[in-house]
């Protein structure tokens, strides 16, 4: 193959790799969406996928396509190297300047490249209790939780034997004030699930609301005022009416049920 055509595929090749790149940017960027974007817009961390391969599958795909472009970068440069240095010669007619620039240019280029291998990321806690980046957060905790622990438990003294008996009244009665208060949590937990359930049970079917709805498309479709249920449920006016109720729920500590009960109360008024 002559070298004009083979020149002609790389630089095909090399327009299709970028497009996939700019492709699968966008792609990573405003439809896969990352957990905190999730929790943003559905008020839950739903899981996206395209082809079987989430954000992070396509985000190795987008590498792999860096490194193909790459390569073909260098065989376009190979190529046309001649070109490049008369064109360069042409351009800096000073010896020292056009070696300066090389150097300069080569340097940044480095640098571009190797930078992250040589930086460490800022870790702060997440701004929300929920998907995969406060799960993994919890899991290292988990894990030095339990190191810690075995470490205390090494450190344990030896008990003498006499002193086995107060030790066994000392477990016993942890272990029943430990029972009696999972009784209570559970005992309270059941009495708010059936209060909700109650609450739920006097609302007509027709009105049912879920944390992907704005305030905004609630207010459309039930002929309530949003600041009637910004009042309501004590959130500020000065929020927007374009806010999900997933992420508002979070914040300010309501139920769906709640709100419910906010436009079955304002309808059977009005």
């Amino acid at each position: 193959m002559k070298r004009s055509k083979l020149n002609l595929v790389i630089d095909a090749i090399m327009l299709i790799v970028m497009m996939a790149i700019i492709g699968i940017g966008l792609l990573t960027k405003y439809i896969l969406l990352t957990g905190q974007e999730k929790w943003d817009k559905f008020g839950e961390n739903l899981e996206f996928t395209l082809l079987g391969l989430d954000r992070h599958g396509w985000n190795d795909i987008h590498f792999i396509f860096g490194l193909i472009l790459f390569g073909l970068l260098v065989l376009h440069i190979w190529f046309h190297w001649s070109m490049i240095i008369c064109i360069y010669k042409g351009l800096i007619k000073n010896k020292k300047a056009r070696v300066f620039s090389a150097i300069a240019l080569s340097f940044i280029s480095l640098v571009l490249v190797a930078f992250p291998l040589f930086i460490n990321a800022k870790v702060e806690d997440p701004d929300y209790k929920g998907g995969r980046h406060y799960s993994e957060i919890s899991d290292t905790n988990e894990r030095k939780t339990g190191e810690g622990r075995q470490r205390l438990k090494k450190q344990e003294p030896v008990m003498p034997e006499n002193s086995e008996n107060i030790s066994r009244q000392v477990s016993s009665q942890i272990g029943e004030s430990k029972t009696d208060k999972r009784q209570h949590q559970a005992h309270s937990s059941n009495r708010h699930a059936d209060a909700e359930h109650d609450k739920r049970r006097d609302i007509p079917s027709n009105i049912e609301v879920n944390g992907r709805m704005t305030l905004k498309e609630i207010a459309e479709e039930y002929k309530v005022p949003a600041d009637h249920i910004k009042t309501k449920l004590n959130i500020p006016l000065s929020t927007s009416n374009n806010e999900r109720l997933g992420r508002l729920k979070k914040v300010h500590d309501f139920t769906m049920s709640d709100v419910e009960e906010i436009i079955y109360e304002f309808q059977k008024n009005k």
